[in-house]
């Protein structure tokens, strides 16, 4: 069994550019109280919950003191943490931990937290990512955690990572996922029309819509006449609309 020796050189924080910001992720350190505390502030309402499984106000000193003084060992526990212009890390974002189910053990129950400002971007992917790895290092086998059926991003993280539904009841949904077979797909990128978007995507975006819409509008002319013609095949349509330069089609009887 490892201890902190067992931490490779990725879990312990390369560099990240994700949204508009850096980030590092590193092992959470007892030092790391503070900035756990200003983190859980960040969460809201609805994050607390997804993350507590429950209404959850405030963490306690005692609770502080629990989450942030993890041995690494049996209780792994990483952080990302923003970096200001000059890389010195400012500003906690998220945290990714397990707690083994008996010390020593291979099954290790999962949690993790990203503050709403900082959600979207990839950081809970990354988090997870450097879990599995430190955590397949330090002898664990397997991951189980619980994930109310209402956090939708969570449950597409766990997916795809290719975690295995073990039962859903009362609106919470529980997970099993084995480290040997984790292995995240790729997510479909999206591309953004944003600032960044040059005239000749916006250009190509519109005309899309363009044509979509004037196809949509003649399709429905043409189910219009159609059923005209099926109601009155003596109708006077075919001459309006030869009139107003449309052809129209041929009809046999």
């Amino acid at each position: 069994m490892m201890g902190k020796e067992g931490f490779s050189e990725s879990a312990e924080g390369g560099v990240l550019s994700l949204g508009s910001l850096r980030y590092r992720i590193r092992p959470l350190r007892a030092d790391d109280l503070h900035s756990l505390g200003e983190c859980f502030l960040r969460l809201s309402t609805t994050s607390r919950r997804h993350r507590f499984l429950g209404t959850k106000r405030a963490l306690s000193d005692m609770e502080l003191e629990y989450f942030s003084n993890a041995d690494q060992c049996d209780h792994i526990a990483l952080a990302a943490l923003a970096l200001d212009e000059a890389g010195a890390e400012h500003a906690l974002y998220g945290a990714a931990r397990c707690f083994r189910l008996a010390p020593g053990g291979a099954d290790a129950e999962l949690s993790i937290a990203v503050a709403d400002t900082a959600q979207g971007i990839g950081l809970g992917g990354q988090l997870l990512a450097r879990l599995i790895e430190t955590a397949r290092g330090q002898g664990i086998h397997r991951f189980v955690f619980e994930v109310m059926e209402s956090n939708t991003a969570m449950r597409a993280l766990a997916a795809r990572f290719g975690s295995k539904t073990r039962s859903i009841f009362a609106g919470v949904v529980s997970y099993e996922l084995l480290l040997s077979e984790a292995a995240p797909t790729e997510a479909e990128p999206q591309r953004a029309m944003g600032k960044g978007a040059s005239f000749a995507e916006l250009e190509r975006a519109w005309l899309s819509a363009s044509e979509q819409q004037a196809r949509f509008g003649s399709l429905v002319a043409e189910i219009t006449v159609d059923w005209m013609r099926l109601l009155d095949p003596a109708s006077r349509f075919d001459s309006i609309l030869q009139q107003s330069g449309r052809e129209s089609t041929p009809t046999t009887d």
